[in-house]
């Protein structure tokens, strides 16, 4: 008698850990993916005057300013997501690759976001407008910015995704190019007037008749 009350106990244990189990969401098997894009795609910087910030005690003019939207597409698969945290870079580059700074140079920058909202619904889309103002140690514009986003979501946890956005250099020349050819104009204009003065008692000479033994 006992054996048999035992036996219907564990049946109705056994039932009622398959009924609690048809109410819970099944975790997804895949990572959670969340598309990253800027608009416009590559930027373009242009001249910024009176932004400074303060380094070390002293003002620092930030030449350049560049503004793009971070757009963020969560896929109509996955659950909705919250953007937790923004992090975000500016590295000098030539020719589209990151070129460190000797130390203890460095690329001082200043940002500004504006995020409208801090959640995205299954198969919609969030944005971040940014505006960014940099100075980098090679006195040039062009960089890359990189743009790291952290999600969270209720069944897939922490995701961190990024995005590496190029900025170009001048049209045709960067700027310190531009300022190298500008100074070795100059240098040459200076060599011309002091080749001018040397020949200038020679040239006289030939119309006067005047010889120098």
């Amino acid at each position: 008698m006992f054996g048999r009350r035992y036996i219907a106990v564990l049946l109705v244990a056994a039932f009622s850990v398959v009924g609690c189990e048809e109410g819970v969401p099944t975790a997804p098997t895949g990572p959670l993916v969340v598309e990253l894009s800027s608009a416009p795609a590559t930027l373009t910087a242009v001249p910024s005057t009176g932004v400074t910030i303060m380094v070390d005690g002293a003002p620092v003019v930030l030449p350049w300013m560049a503004s793009f939207a971070l757009i963020m597409n969560v896929g109509v698969d996955h659950e909705p997501v919250t953007i937790t945290s923004v992090s975000h870079t500016v590295r000098q580059a030539v020719e589209g690759i990151v070129v460190a700074p000797t130390f203890p140079a460095r690329e001082e920058v200043l940002f500004e976001q504006r995020p409208r909202d801090n959640r995205i619904e299954s198969g919609g889309e969030g944005v971040i407008e940014f505006d960014v103002w940099y100075l980098l140690p090679n006195g040039g514009r062009e960089a890359v910015v990189t743009v790291n986003v952290t999600f969270t979501s209720d069944l897939r946890g922490v995701f961190v995704n990024s995005v590496a956005i190029p900025v170009a250099p001048w049209p045709h020349h960067d700027a310190t190019t531009c300022t190298d050819a500008a100074t070795a104009l100059r240098r040459l204009r200076r060599a011309h007037v002091d080749l001018v003065r040397i020949l200038r008692p020679t040239i006289s000479d030939r119309w006067t008749g005047r010889r120098y033994d």
